[in-house]
């Protein structure tokens, strides 16, 4: 597996000092980012009082497929479960 180097967000270096272009690279922004979005969303709605238990079942569950997503490396179903997890916080939690 490539290693980054200082050559810049774009290169990573191969086992023996050869740089190659690391297309994964930016994966790992939108990941973090993905990532984020759905751990501050469910934490959001984990810590909200007198949520009903079937939300909080949806919550879990939209947090698991996000998770999951994440782990295949599926973008647009990452950050569909991740809007979904949006909308469920933002129908349910008084801000």
């Amino acid at each position: 597996m490539p290693s980054l180097s200082s050559g810049g967000p774009a290169q990573a270096t191969a086992g023996r000092g050869e740089r190659i272009d690391c297309g994964a690279c930016p994966a790992r922004d939108w990941m973090s980012a993905t990532r984020l979005s759905l751990d501050v969303h469910y934490q959001a709605l984990c810590r909200a009082r007198g949520l009903d238990r079937r939300t909080r079942e949806d919550a879990f569950y939209v947090y698991g497929r996000g998770t999951m997503a994440l782990d295949l490396g599926h973008r647009r179903a990452a950050e569909r479960e991740a809007a979904r997890l949006r909308r469920l916080r933002q129908t349910c939690v008084k801000q």
